[in-house]
């Protein structure tokens, strides 16, 4: 059992998982929150973005790519792979919500269905690349 959690551990994909599950759970109680307290999907979405990306950089540099120290151009380069994935959040809830008639908590919990790997394959890429990939 204990070599197959090392063996697991050792799989980036996987800390991958995991700290990403971490970040979902800390994002979502954020938008959440905002929600309740300012009432408005896409200025929630927006706060949240700046809040929750720089807890997500911190477990996705230091947990999932083994790289305990904070770079600038890592910070901008994480929060440009979530500008990128912020209007697709938005046209989901605008499509979900506005059109579709869903509940708006709903509808941000369904984005788990296909965001992480968007993130994690933009993050791999433009991110932590590592040489040689």
């Amino acid at each position: 059992m204990v070599r197959c959690l090392k063996y697991l551990f050792a799989k980036k994909f996987f800390r991958f998982l995991i700290a990403g599950g971490i970040n979902t759970v800390f994002s979502f109680l954020c938008f959440s929150i905002l929600m309740l307290l300012i009432g408005n999907k896409e200025i929630a979405v927006t706060i949240n973005l700046l809040i929750a990306v720089f807890f997500n950089y911190n477990t996705s540099a230091r947990f999932v790519f083994k790289d305990s120290k904070m770079h600038l151009g890592q910070i901008l380069k994480f929060y440009v792979v979530y500008f990128i994935t912020y209007p697709l959040n938005l046209l989901h809830l605008y499509l979900t919500v506005d059109l579709w008639g869903w509940n708006v908590y709903l509808s941000q919990f369904t984005t788990l269905l296909y965001m992480p790997i968007i993130s994690f394959l933009l993050q791999r890429k433009f991110v932590f690349s590592e040489k040689g990939n």
